[in-house]
């Protein structure tokens, strides 16, 4: 079983932009990932991201979103 991250360090500022060098490192985040935000979250949080903030950029940067199947079917 991996070694747990000491989660001390995340209440202190002074750690959040410290980088962290060693994969087997990165890998000790995961459980306190999870343990802060959880998988389920971090999915529905991802999804809210791309039709509230993603989906908007796509139409912007496209003057006329078609559908392949029907063409009378677009996002403008």
């Amino acid at each position: 079983m991996p070694e747990q991250l000491n989660l001390d360090c995340f209440g202190d500022p002074q750690y959040y932009h410290q980088p962290i060098k060693e994969i087997q490192e990165k890998w000790k985040l995961v459980p306190a990932f999870l343990k802060i935000k959880g998988l389920v979250k971090q999915h529905i949080d991802s999804f809210n991201y791309f039709i509230n903030v993603e989906i908007k950029k796509i139409v912007e940067a496209n003057n006329k979103v078609t559908c392949d199947a029907d063409p009378l079917f677009y996002i403008k």
